[in-house]
């Protein structure tokens, strides 16, 4: 009986242990998959911003170039 006991004590255990570790491993990806998505939404932004600001100082740029000309005429 003493055993038996010992062996199931330890199978409980190890399930448990195995339990918790899968349990982490599940919490752990799914955090970095989330990290990772908000990664690349901000990489995203950043390239649109980039872009929108290259746009605006373009446009500047040619408003400010057409008054010029119209100044000098």
């Amino acid at each position: 009986m003493y055993c038996f006991s010992q062996t199931y004590n330890t199978v409980e255990k190890r399930v448990w242990t195995m339990n918790a570790g899968v349990s982490f491993g599940i919490y752990f990806l799914a955090y970095a998959i989330v990290f990772v998505i908000v990664a690349a939404l901000v990489v995203a932004a950043c390239f649109v911003g980039i872009k929108w600001r290259k746009s605006k100082d373009a446009k500047a740029a040619l408003e400010s170039g057409a008054s010029a000309e119209e100044s000098k005429a």
